[in-house]
């Protein structure tokens, strides 16, 4: 029974090192989803004004920004 106890704080003792790196990749990877679902809506956007046709370049260069 003891070595199960060992095991068991090895795992605990490694859960408590990674874990702050592990919630840092978490808020990255959500970030990085977000900017790759921003960016087609964006394009949609400037898309939806092309086709509208008598659209100002400032506009366009807005949606850019």
């Amino acid at each position: 029974m003891k070595a199960n106890h060992r095991n068991h704080k090895i795992f605990i003792d490694e859960l408590k090192r990674t874990f702050p790196i592990y919630i840092v990749g978490m808020v990255f990877h959500a970030f990085c989803v977000w900017i790759l679902f921003k960016i087609p809506t964006i394009i949609g956007e400037i898309l939806d004004l092309l086709l509208q046709g008598n659209i100002e370049t400032e506009i366009i260069m807005q949606q850019v920004y």
